[in-house]
């Protein structure tokens, strides 16, 4: 039941991105059927097994309690029958219907449905307790990054126009892969890229630790013919499907992802003068590209910008009319028109408010939004000291913690974490994670008290001779 599990949330993290990023209701349901067969059979096995308790489950718990608090909010938000001062006014013009919180609350139990297909974190977290199962999802998540890059430049030379299921009806000339926008897809392409710089690192420092005495034409073509230059090849080819997405945040959350990965991965290993030279030079030239590459877009960023402000103020008048209980998770779309500015275009349907916290107050109401985020700060405060005082490689780990924070900072202008695939990936790198903190925290404490390690290998043996001196002592 434990592997069937784990195939289920592989094959989950194999076609999220190749559906339309898991842009649609359908796909939305799809995720969420298998989802929930996964984690039956997670609590299948988890309760068959009866295993003992990898060491200290408080990060696991605070993630239960994460995804919990906005599904029974979600919840309380669409129950009939509550006070008439909670309800929504829209309610006021139905007389006959039962007011609820929620605007709309067919939208509100889609939202709760996307969120809980989320709770595939657990198996992620069971998975990266096992030796060797984080670096097996990890690099099957960097392949499928892969694939979407390079079906976007495919798409891109060839002129295919499509995202793979369905012709390409926006953003014409700018790379989107298997996602409906480009956005979206930057994101995706930014998890590859760290992705594959934090395995490269880790490959390097094996290398280093292996052949510290090599000359350095040896060392050099050791390199070169080891999986470090492929993991890095790799990232050149996902970075030039990313500029060609044109995303100025998607290209920026990949920097900061990748500065972090270096800027971190020293705490793993001793410090070494090779990585001040390697955060120059590597930032210079990406920025450089960077800049270059976005230079065709300049004359429409100010307009995409004046929306984005627009669509902003629509937001916080939404938040100031219901600041405390929301109009209902996941009902942007029926609260937007409601308070359309007339500077705000109207040729397009405006889903989302290109701000996954503005949104998100929206929706659930200032109380629940910050203590949600206030409690997410920790576990990441948690894997990032866990790195510092890592004495062994924790690769998970070091790229949760980057792509986390680079994400979350995107999420600031743009809504590619309420792309389900993109959720789920960013889900099973914190559950990875933190099963791999929960592991190295077990090792840790063994190679620490070396006597309680002897004692429970050669307990029997002990016991044994103590009997033995006993029965010598009576004889």
């Amino acid at each position: 039941m434990g592997q069937l599990s784990r195939l289920l949330l592989a094959l989950m993290l194999i076609w999220a991105p190749l559906l339309l990023g898991s842009n649609r209701a359908i796909f939305w349901s799809l995720n969420g059927c298998v989802g929930a067969i996964a984690v039956l059979c997670f609590l299948a096995s988890e309760w068959k097994t009866r295993r003992v308790s990898m060491g200290n489950w408080n990060l696991p718990f605070l993630l239960l309690i994460l995804l919990m608090l906005p599904a029974i909010w979600m919840l309380i938000q669409v129950m009939p029958g509550l006070p008439v001062s909670l309800q929504h006014p829209v309610w006021v013009e139905v007389p006959t219907a039962s007011g609820r919180i929620t605007i709309n609350p067919h939208q509100t139990q889609i939202a709760i449905m996307w969120w809980l297909t989320l709770s595939v974190i657990f198996i992620a977290v069971r998975a990266g307790t096992k030796r060797g199962s984080p670096e097996a999802f990890l690099n099957l998540m960097l392949f499928m990054v892969l694939v979407v890059a390079v079906f976007g430049l495919a798409n891109a030379y060839f002129g295919w126009e499509t995202i793979g299921i369905q012709p390409k009806t926006a953003y014409p000339g700018w790379l989107t892969g298997t996602f409906v926008n480009r956005n979206s897809a930057a994101s995706f392409f930014a998890i590859g890229i760290v992705i594959a710089t934090t395995l490269a690192l880790r490959d390097y420092f094996r290398l280093r630790e292996r052949l510290s005495g090599s000359s350095r034409l040896a060392w050099a073509l050791l390199v070169l013919s080891s999986r470090v230059s492929i993991y890095l090849g790799l990232a050149g080819v996902i970075f030039a499907a990313l500029l060609l997405t044109g995303s100025r945040a998607g290209i920026a959350s990949s920097l900061l992802g990748t500065f972090l990965v270096i800027f971190l991965a020293p705490h793993q290993r001793r410090r070494s003068s090779f990585f001040f030279p390697t955060i120059l030079i590597a930032g210079l030239s990406l920025i450089a590209i960077s800049a270059n590459a976005l230079l065709e877009r300049a004359h429409g960023a100010p307009e995409s910008s004046a929306v984005r402000i627009d669509l902003y103020r629509e937001a916080l008048h939404a938040i100031l009319d219901r600041p405390f209980v929301g109009h209902g998770g996941g009902t942007y779309q029926s609260v937007e028109p409601l308070y359309h500015l007339p500077e705000t275009s109207s040729d397009l349907i405006w889903n989302h408010a290109h701000s996954s916290y503005l949104e998100a107050a929206v929706g659930l109401g200032l109380p629940m939004t910050s203590m949600w985020l206030a409690l997410a700060c920790a576990p990441c405060f948690q894997l990032y000291r866990a790195i510092k005082r890592a004495q062994r490689p924790m690769p998970a780990t070091l790229a949760a913690v980057a792509i986390l924070v680079a994400e979350g900072l995107h999420a600031l202008v743009d809504f590619s974490l309420q792309v389900q695939a993109i959720a789920l990936y960013l889900a099973c790198l914190m559950g990875l994670a933190v099963g791999e903190v929960m592991a190295a925290a077990v090792a840790g404490s063994k190679r620490s008290s070396p006597n309680a390690v002897a004692e429970n290998l050669f307990g029997l043996e002990l016991k044994k001779s103590s009997e033995c001196l006993s029965k010598n002592e009576n004889s």
